[in-house]
């Protein structure tokens, strides 16, 4: 899924000049309530995730298909330090939450969750139920949980095109890694679903 690059910077850019208090600034933190504190930090911790994971996003698009060179770029940058598994949900984060989907009351953790490939499949749906009110993380997994249940239900798991279906969404959602980030993405997939049985 493509990012639109200029459209997104500049919503970005907006929402950024939007979220923050013009006021303040590390002289006068002392002058905002608990609540405006925690505010500035939540807003300022989404759009720098936010920011990391389009600059990602772009870093990626430019070694094309080819996951060994971008692999190899990574390596020799500050970024190899980051988690392929953290780079992963970043760019996963940036692709989601684009300027037609805001993270308005979504908590980071939440908006990870959300935009997870793994739940690709309901999370717009989610998503509108849970955009602009304070839903915990638990509930969200829940919600996605439920919503898979009742695709479910009725239908023979073991359906060979059903298993093809999910091996082609799993292969479109990992193109563009590297062999290595996406050997750590699968291991974290099938931790996941070992941890939901």
């Amino acid at each position: 899924m493509a990012i639109k690059r200029s459209k997104d910077v500049e919503a970005l850019k907006q929402q950024f000049i939007n979220n923050v208090d013009v006021g303040t600034s590390l002289n006068n933190l002392t002058e905002l309530s608990n609540d405006q504190l925690v505010d500035q930090f939540v807003s300022i911790s989404q759009q720098a995730a936010l920011f990391q994971g389009r600059i990602l996003s772009e870093l990626r698009t430019r070694f094309g298909n080819d996951d060994r060179k971008f692999g190899e770029y990574i390596s020799t940058t500050i970024l190899s330090d980051i988690a392929s598994h953290t780079r992963t949900r970043l760019i996963n984060l940036a692709v989601f939450f684009d300027a037609d989907r805001p993270m308005d009351g979504i908590s980071l953790s939440v908006a990870y969750e959300i935009s997870a490939p793994k739940n690709a499949s309901k999370a717009i749906d989610i998503y509108s139920k849970v955009v602009g009110k304070k839903i915990s993380v638990a509930d969200v997994r829940n919600m996605f949980k439920k919503s898979e249940s009742n695709s479910y239900s009725g239908k023979v798991k073991s359906d060979a095109g059903v298993r093809n279906g999910v091996k082609k969404k799993i292969t479109s959602l990992i193109v563009g890694f590297d062999n290595k980030e996406k050997i750590s993405i699968l291991k974290e997939l099938i931790n996941e679903i070992k941890e939901a049985q």
